[in-house]
Formats: C-alpha cells, structure tokens, sequence
C-alpha cells in the first residue's frame, strides 16, 4: 500500500517534517522500514561518519566500486545543487518520479508506524527510509552511506554494515554531540557494530581511545591510518589537480586527483585503506580500479575551480577545522594577488573562530546571508571585523558576487565560503553569470 503523491506533494510530505525529532532514537526509523519490508537487511552497505570529509570520502568509495563493476548506491548529505543529487546510483540522481514513488510508500509506512505511538518521523529519517527501499528495490550491489549527524541515533544506524569508516572528528554540532571531543567520538563511534572491521583516519588521541573502547566492547577490529603514510607529490595549479601517494602494507598508489585541497589527500588515505579492507573481504577491486576510480571522483563544491579569470573558487568548509585546512590549501593549490573573500556562516558555529581563521588571508570580504534559518546575521559579522574599510555587507548573492568582480582583477582571487547552505546557490549564481559562464572551466 502507498499514498499516490506529486512531486510537489512528496517535497511538501519530506519538507514538512521537523529538522529534528522531540524523542530521537531509533525504534521510529526501524519500524517505518519494518512496515517497507526491512529493505536495509538485504544491502551491502559501507557505513561513512565523521566530522569533516564525510561526503568526499563516500563519493571516493562509490567510484571506486561503480569503477570495479559493481551497481553503487550512494547517500549522501545535504544537498548542493538539487535535492535528488541525495541519492544516486551509479552518480545518477534518483528521478523526481521515482522520488515521488517511495515517498508515497513511505508515508503509508509512516502512517502504519505512528499507530504504535513512536511519534512522527523527521526529515531526515523520511529521506533515509527512502533510500534504503530506493536501493533493495534497485539491487544495488554495494550502498555507500553518509551518515547525517552523530552517528549513535542516527536514521542511518540501523544496518549491520560490511565495513564502518569514520572519518577525522572534530568540534561541530556541540548543541546535539556533547562538549568535548571525546564525547562527539562516543556519539560517532555508535555506528560501530558487533564483529565489524572499522578503518578511522588519524585521529587526536581522546578520539582514538573513545574509538578504540568501542571497538574493543563490540570486538570490532579497529585500524587508523597513519599521519605519515600519504603525502601531497605535486600540486598542479595550471592543470587543478593533484599528484599523492598513499602507501599502505599492501601496496605504494600513486593517484592523481581531481580534488584540490590537503585535506583531500588524507580523505583519498582512508579511502584507499576503506578500499582494501573490502579487498580483504573478497571484494574483486584491481590496482587500476583504484587508480581511476580514485581519479574520476567528483565532489562539487569542495575546493572547486569555477572561473579562471578572476580565479573563483567555493569551497564547504562550515566549520573551524574545515576553515583551517581551507586556509591552509589556498595558498598551496593556488596563484593569486588579492583575495576577496565571500563569507556566510551559521549561527550555530563557532563563528568569532572561523572569522580569526579566514579574515586573516582576506584583502576584502563580503558578508552575506546563507538561506537558512541558522543563519548568522551578516552585520553581526561585519561588527566583529578589526579593519571595516576592507568588508561589506550585502545579503543578495547576486549582488555579492558582482561587488566581488568590481573588486577583482583578472590576477586576483574570488573564494566563497562558510556554508554549505550558502556553497549550493553560490554556484548556481556563479554559473549563470554569463559572463562567467563564457569563460568557466569546471574540473
């Protein structure tokens, strides 16, 4: 049984739930799914969490495998560009049409489920119930799943994995995961299961004991990758792209990378470290399976290259160790005489942090208002600025990016950053800007 929806109704039925449920746990998610048949039960699944590099890390994952041969689902969050980009199969977007389909399958499960008094499901659960029968009913060979937030009470925790991934934790989303970094890794470290290998990236040493107790109370083997084991061979800053080695006990890979930035080079380590652990598993991935696959991923919005002349770049980082590793791969991935910087930041980060951090790389920065409700007040921004002569104010994007262009000439630098919410329609602004649009060379 299921509700007949439209498009617009299954965005209105998605959409219309709350960002976040009054009694979170799981028992909501597993019987929604329970009334869909478990669809989860029957996927393969690599289970991603982690603070910074989630996304980068499940997309790098996925291409390899679609590179292997095999049929990839992959999950990921938020969404860019378009709200379908959420779920794909072998990096097609789920259709509006099939989209609307198991929405209505959904919303019948929701309604059979609520009649237990678990209580309404929140948006991100609807859309995770949705994915997984998206995926059995599809019957992918391998789905790679991002999870949203945490990782313990996530809607995504509800699978016994083949493989769990965690990726550099940090401090984010303090309100909900706790304090300190220890107990933002208890919370992260929920996704581990019973008997389950678990490949983590480097981590702070409050990290790895918190990991690693987990691990040994689900007697889950547990390896890190090391700090020393990857490293940037040469930035090709005419060409965007990036030559590293990653050495493992395996094997020395040489990949070239289409991902700017540092912190893509330790992503694409425990990528390859993920990638052999599923090896060992009997996954059939050859050397050149890795290689190209590893070449071929794509992931907007991270580091990415929209213009040339100025040099336009937008980049995700949302928080203070994403701003970090932003500031430091600038200078290192690119050629510029000015930087204009054009900032919008949620309220909910730690915002006088990131705007030390970055401020101090800017020749001129712009403050806008990403499209949320979270959203920092520019002019709050503004306020908290040393040198006022150098920053604006102003909240249209359209009108952001062309005070940017005044300001820049053909040498110079344009870098939009500080949200994900505000990365997504920075670059459609960006790109149809036509005479933007007549010179852009996207890699």
């Amino acid at each position: 049984m299921k509700y007949e929806l439209s498009y617009e109704e299954c965005m209105s039925f998605i959409h219309g739930a709350k960002r976040f449920s009054d009694n979170p746990g799981l028992k909501r998610t597993k019987e929604i799914l329970r009334a869909l048949g478990s669809p989860q039960d029957s996927l393969k699944i690599v289970h991603v969490a982690g603070t910074n590099g989630k996304g980068s890390v499940t997309a790098m994952i996925s291409s390899v495998l679609k590179e292997a041969g095999y049929s990839v689902g992959m999950y990921t969050s938020p969404y860019l560009e378009e709200f379908e980009e959420r779920i794909q199969i072998n990096n097609v977007n789920i259709s509006k049409t099939r989209l609307a389909y198991y929405a209505g399958l959904v919303k019948y499960a929701v309604k059979k489920a609520s009649e237990k008094g678990l209580g309404y499901p929140n948006e991100f659960e609807i859309i995770t119930c949705i994915m997984f029968k998206y995926f059995a009913d599809e019957k992918v060979d391998y789905a790679v799943v991002e999870v949203g937030l945490g990782g313990r009470l996530d809607a995504t925790n509800v699978i016994k994995p083949v493989l769990s991934v965690i990726t550099a934790i940090s401090y984010d989303h303090m309100n909900v995961l706790g304090n300190t970094l220890g107990e933002i890794a208890e919370e992260k470290a929920g996704i581990i299961k019973n008997g389950i290998p678990v490949v983590s990236s480097a981590q702070k040493k409050e990290v790895i004991d918190a990991l690693i107790k987990n691990a040994e109370s689900k007697v889950a083997e547990i390896s890190f990758v090391n700090n020393n084991s990857f490293t940037v061979i040469e930035a090709k800053r005419e060409d965007m792209c990036q030559l590293v080695e990653v050495k493992t006990d395996k094997a020395n890979y040489k990949i070239l990378l289409n991902l700017l930035g540092t912190y893509q080079v330790s992503n694409c380590a425990l990528a390859v470290n993920a990638l052999e652990k599923l090896i060992d598993s009997g996954v059939e991935i050859s050397m050149d399976n890795m290689l190209i696959g590893l070449n071929k991923t794509r992931w907007i919005g991270r580091m990415e290259v929209l213009s040339r002349n100025p040099l336009i770049v937008i980049d995700g980082a949302h928080n203070i160790d994403g701003i970090k590793k932003l500031k430091e791969s600038t200078s290192k991935y690119f050629l510029y005489k000015k930087l204009i910087l054009i900032l919008g930041i949620l309220a909910d980060k730690d915002t006088n942090m990131m705007l030390d951090e970055i401020s101090s790389i800017a020749d001129y920065i712009i403050f806008t208002l990403p499209h949320s409700l979270r959203a920092e007040d520019p002019y709050n921004l503004y306020e908290k600025t040393y040198d006022k002569s150098r920053c604006f104010v102003i909240e249209s994007y359209e009108e952001a990016l062309k005070k940017a262009e005044l300001l820049a000439n053909d040498c110079d630098m344009i870098l939009c950053a500080g949200s994900l919410y505000m990365i997504g329609d920075m670059r459609k602004v960006i790109l149809n800007d036509k005479e933007i649009r007549e010179r852009v060379e996207i890699h």
